[in-house]
């Protein structure tokens, strides 16, 4: 017996085990990737085709207790990439997750629109995390974004194990 083949052997019963929180895993990784990739294109081509000015004004701005947040063009585009980016990863992850991850086929347009919102929740949660990271701490737009990845990913995985492609229980007879 191979080295590999041990390690295999040990981590069988591990892996048939938790195979669902693998496969999404890996599922999310790629779903992930696919997000970062597209997030950094998008900021790339956006970043070299809006020239962004020091006259640039603020557009937004809110104050919350001692935090003041004032979303300039910067972070304005950053949170546009991350829109189209968050999107795609939203498309791809649930297409895949439905067929190899969780294998529930019925109520498609119920199960999209609850895994839809929940994607919205990750958006919602990635842009909050993009302006603290970016706006107000200066941090590099693609290190920021992985770890707003993480966050999200956490929370999503929760969120639509037992919302999104909750399998309904048999009824019992009556």
């Amino acid at each position: 017996m191979t080295g590999l083949s041990k390690i295999i052997e040990i981590f069988k019963p591990l892996l048939l085990r938790y195979q669902q929180v693998f496969k999404y895993g890996i599922i999310g990784a790629g779903c992930a990737g696919l997000d970062w990739l597209v997030f950094q294109v998008l900021h790339f081509f956006l970043e070299k085709e809006l020239v962004v000015t020091p006259f640039d004004l603020c557009f937004v701005s809110a104050h919350f207790g001692e935090w003041a947040f004032h979303v300039d063009t910067k972070v304005a585009l950053v949170l546009l990439a991350n829109t189209v980016s968050v999107h795609c990863g939203i498309f791809t992850s649930f297409f895949l997750n439905r067929h190899f991850t969780f294998k529930v086929k019925d109520l498609t347009v119920h199960r999209f629109a609850s895994f839809y919102l929940v994607g919205l929740s990750g958006l919602l949660l990635s842009s909050v995390l993009l302006v603290i990271f970016v706006g107000r701490f200066g941090m590099w737009e693609p290190a920021a974004k992985g770890i707003t990845i993480i966050f999200v990913a956490l929370t999503q995985f929760l969120l639509n194990k037992f919302v999104s492609f909750k399998k309904d229980k048999p009824k019992p007879p009556v």
